[in-house]
């Protein structure tokens, strides 16, 4: 309705013209030249050129461009195309009126136009370029407006999201928030990548060098973990692991993931979280990047990686994990000898929610998915557990029952803490019962954080939490202070 009403003015102010054209007295005009009324009737029929020009853009505005263009193309037609053809009609229209209303030849009009536009021609033709090759991007649609683009050439590297297409410029703004006006004629010329076509999904890789000691198959597993595990990164396409080339200084890797550029981060944002993760993983993992090799280089110099079975390996793992962090060296020592090392194949589930325990988990490599069950007996996947990270802590110190599933996302290996080794260092040093219990109500409060809690209400409730805890840790282990800060059975 509202098409219908904007069109309808134009065309019922040229039906008035043509009216009121036809209501004047032609024969009298003829008979009276000069007369007011012939100049009365020139001046309708001009009106009547002019306000239908008027009305026939109206109308290619609503029903071409607005309906059957904008509907075929997906988007609102090009706005420089608009105004071309508007301004088409308007010179015919004023043709019209020179030829048939006042009976002029457009001849010499034309010629001397000619050689107007001739002149204009050379003194202008980078504009005409720039409006040309603008004309080109609208029907080619190598980009639309919002995509984001790399382009090569004098502006190599560059990564900047398309804002606007002008009759001569196209604005672009970068990655790092500044506006960039490209005429149009330069980028017609230039090579460039679009992130969004075909499809927002684009791939990216990095490149990692480890040692040749190192298996293989552990290198592809713990790189796919840190992968895996990255923000933002797509499930599907999954990452990729690939064999590089082989150098003097170990054997390179390359990480190919997938994500949507800027949505939310930017490629190189991105493969910045990938490496960070990556680094972190190995790490952990006591795998080192490759060194270049001396002449004299003997490779039983350096320790084997093919698993995690030593003692040394344990003792580091242990010492990252935030809720032994009140544990002296010898305590290290002691849990690191009685922790011991699991697979965990692809799959296979670690612990299932509901079930009672009396251990705790640290991921060492690889990658966990946590699993709820929810209405319906349904499993969701709420969170995952990247290498470094611990769980299980609360079946371990205060024998509640397991809150999820832990699945294997990839093959993995764990370290596991049973309560036994927990009852020894308790009984050595029954102070640790207050550093447990706090580092559980911390861990507990982290997990339910809220943007309105205040600084007191967290103490509180960190005071509340651990006070509860100690009597799970102490109920759970059957142990009592005895007042010389000494447990006792």
């Amino acid at each position: 309705m509202r098409r219908a009403n904007s069109v309808t003015f134009p065309v019922a102010l040229f039906v008035c013209t043509v009216l009121a054209w036809y209501g004047v007295d032609i024969a009298q005009v003829v008979k009276s030249p000069g007369s007011a009324g012939q100049f009365l009737s020139l001046g309708l029929l001009t009106a009547v050129w002019i306000t239908g020009a008027f009305a026939v853009i109206r109308f290619t505005q609503i029903f071409i461009w607005d309906r059957l263009v904008a509907n075929y193309l997906g988007a609102p037609a090009p706005r420089l195309i608009q105004d071309m053809v508007a301004g088409v009609i308007m010179m015919i229209a004023l043709s019209g009126v020179l030829t048939v209303v006042f009976g002029r030849s457009i001849e010499g009009i034309v010629t001397t136009s000619g050689l107007v536009g001739v002149v204009l021609g050379f003194s202008l033709q980078t504009i005409i370029l720039d409006v040309f090759t603008g004309l080109a991007i609208h029907f080619d649609r190598p980009f639309s407006i919002g995509d984001w683009i790399r382009m090569y050439g004098d502006m190599d590297g560059l990564n900047a999201r398309v804002l606007e297409i002008n009759w001569r410029t196209t604005r672009l703004i970068t990655d790092t928030n500044e506006m960039v006006i490209v005429p149009n004629s330069i980028l017609g010329k230039m090579i460039f990548t679009n992130y969004n076509q075909p499809d927002l999904a684009t791939r990216f890789e990095v490149e990692v060098c480890l040692d040749y000691s190192v298996p293989v198959e552990r290198c592809r597993h713990v790189l796919l973990a840190a992968t895996h595990g990255t923000e933002g990164i797509l499930e599907e396409p999954a990452p990729l692991v690939l064999l590089g080339e082989m150098t003097d200084t170990g054997l390179k890797y390359i990480v190919r993931f997938w994500i949507k550029p800027w949505m939310p981060h930017s490629p190189t944002t991105a493969s910045s979280m990938v490496l960070t993760n990556v680094v972190q993983n190995l790490q952990f993992a006591g795998i080192g990047q490759a060194i270049p090799k001396l002449i004299n280089f003997d490779s039983r110099s350096i320790p084997s990686y093919s698993d995690i079975g030593h003692h040394f390996d344990r003792v580091n793992v242990l010492r990252k994990i935030t809720l032994f962090r009140s544990l002296n060296d010898e305590e290290f020592e002691a849990l690191a000898e009685s922790a011991s090392s699991q697979p965990v194949l692809q799959g296979e589930a670690l612990i299932r929610q509901g079930d009672a325990g009396d251990s705790m988990y640290v991921l060492v490599e690889g990658l966990l998915d946590v699993y709820r069950t929810g209405e319906g007996n349904t499993e969701t996947r709420v969170a995952r557990i990247q290498a470094g990270r611990f769980f299980g802590e609360m079946s371990l110190l205060t024998g509640e029952p397991r809150s999820a599933t832990i699945r294997a996302a990839l093959n993995s290996v764990v370290l596991t803490i049973q309560k036994p080794a927990m009852v020894r260092l308790l009984e050595n040093r029954p102070v640790l019962v207050d550093h447990l219990s706090r580092s559980l109500a911390e861990r507990r409060l982290a997990d339910k954080a809220r943007e309105s809690t205040t600084a007191n209400s967290l103490q509180e409730q960190s005071d509340s939490l651990t006070d509860q805890f100690k009597k799970k840790i102490l109920g759970f282990f059957r142990v009592v202070f005895d007042g010389s800060s000494k447990l006792t059975a």
